[in-house]
């Protein structure tokens, strides 16, 4: 179909991604207990209206201010749905996560077809990540080295595990990950791990990337949903609630409803800033 500059297409016009939720709903059943339910993260004021949530198309987008429960709600979903994280390790391993075992089990999720594949990304790790993954290659290369002094034939069988190792990290990340810029690297992680028919819950992904690159990360979510793939996503970016295939989401005090694109607030306040920025420098700094 061919698009000219006075027509956009409409939503029937577009070739609209077929529903194949992996999870299909997450519902949620308060603590009996009084002094538990005042406390964090029980004492999150949505939690007052969530019985249950649909996943209704593959990628689902949630919206919020800070402090709201964004993070906390894809915390808990990717905890129940025993999701690795980026270091492939499980939660159970991640102090920062003491705190979500009893909360997790207030939630119940429900599966239309479950697979292990997918990870949970959240931005802050990414650092980590990067950094673990140039020591786990550094780790290869001397102990490779070591085996050589030993074996100058280089005939010994040890030498298998590590330059597997370094074979895989380079089948995956064709130019090292510290080498790159922040958002390039960030773009090279999404574009080496994504796969189909896997869920993938992503907290705030656009952190360090450019509004180029934040168009190319939903060409890649956009590619993968079509193959199978579940996206659940928190953002503050409008370049990617604009995807016109996802469900919008507000998290607020008056719980999780559904939204559309030009009622967010956050939407709103961004087009009326780049319609006149100096209006808000002017009664900012006058």
């Amino acid at each position: 179909m061919r698009y000219n500059s006075n027509k956009y297409p409409t939503t029937k016009e577009r070739s609209c991604l077929t529903p194949n939720m992996l999870l299909k709903r997450i519902s949620y059943q308060p603590p009996t207990d009084a002094s538990t339910q005042s406390q964090f993260p029980f004492n999150l004021a949505w939690l007052n209206q969530l019985e249950n949530l649909e996943f209704k198309r593959p990628v689902t987008i949630f919206i919020g201010e800070n402090g709201a429960g964004k993070s906390t709600l894809l915390e808990t979903i990717a905890y129940e749905a025993q999701a690795i994280t980026l270091s492939n390790r499980g939660f159970d391993q991640l102090t920062e996560y003491k705190w979500i075992d009893a909360f997790a089990q207030s939630f119940k999720l429900i599966w239309t077809n479950k697979r292990n594949s997918g990870f949970f990304f959240r931005a802050d790790d990414f650092i980590t990540f990067v950094r673990e993954t140039k020591e786990r290659q550094q780790e290869a290369i001397d102990a490779l080295a070591e085996i050589d002094r030993r074996d100058p034939q280089g005939h010994s069988l040890e030498r298998m595990p590590y330059a597997n190792a370094l074979y895989e990290m380079k089948q995956l990340y064709p130019t090292d990950l510290s080498d790159l810029s922040h958002g390039q690297s960030f773009m090279s992680l999404f574009q080496a791990r994504l796969r189909p028919n896997a869920l993938y819950i992503l907290d705030e992904p656009e952190t360090p990337l450019s509004p180029q690159n934040q168009l190319s990360l939903l060409y890649l979510i956009d590619d993968y949903a079509k193959q199978g793939s579940q996206f659940i996503i928190s953002t503050h970016s409008p370049i990617l609630m604009a995807y016109p295939e996802a469900d919008l989401y507000e998290i607020s005090v008056q719980g999780i409803t559904p939204t559309k694109y030009h009622d967010i607030e956050h939407v709103q306040f961004m087009q009326n800033f780049m319609q006149d920025p100096q209006r808000f420098m002017y009664h900012m700094f006058k």
